[in-house]
């Protein structure tokens, strides 16, 4: 908690955390979980780039 507060107050994060604070993580996650329900619904393997524009 205190990083995400020191991050609120200024401080440049670790390269590390750039993608879990810009919201790409959970963007990706939400696309993987996209792409699993769709392949199970089509019977078909569903490729990221398919979910991803």
């Amino acid at each position: 908690m205190k990083y995400l507060n020191d991050i609120l107050h200024g401080m440049q994060p670790n390269e590390e955390f750039i993608k879990l604070l810009t919201g790409e993580a959970a963007r990706a996650a939400i696309a993987t979980a996209d792409a699993c329900t769709l392949s199970v619904r089509e019977k078909r393997r569903v490729e990221l780039s398919e979910i991803i524009h």
